[in-house]
């Protein structure tokens, strides 16, 4: 079974620090019913780092950007 890469950040504002898991198609199928993009995208984060909604929402948006960011390179790594 594939085991996925993990990367751990330092959030500019609250200074946690937070590790992210490679998104899985799972993870992908998992919020695929939500239809609000942010909505989507804050469960999909929760899912990967393993915080719970409610703390995510209640970060600075330059922390959440910075997560969403390293997510993005995640999903495209392997991409060119």
């Amino acid at each position: 079974m594939y085991k996925p890469r993990k990367n751990t950040i330092i959030l500019p504002i609250t200074k946690k620090e937070v590790t992210i898991r490679e998104p899985l198609v799972r993870d992908q199928l998992a919020v695929a019913h939500i239809d609000n993009d942010i909505e989507r995208g804050i469960a999909l984060i929760s899912n990967l780092t393993e915080i719970p909604k409610e703390e995510l929402e209640e970060l600075p948006i330059v922390d959440f950007e910075t997560i969403d960011k390293e997510v993005d390179k995640l999903m495209s790594m392997g991409k060119q």
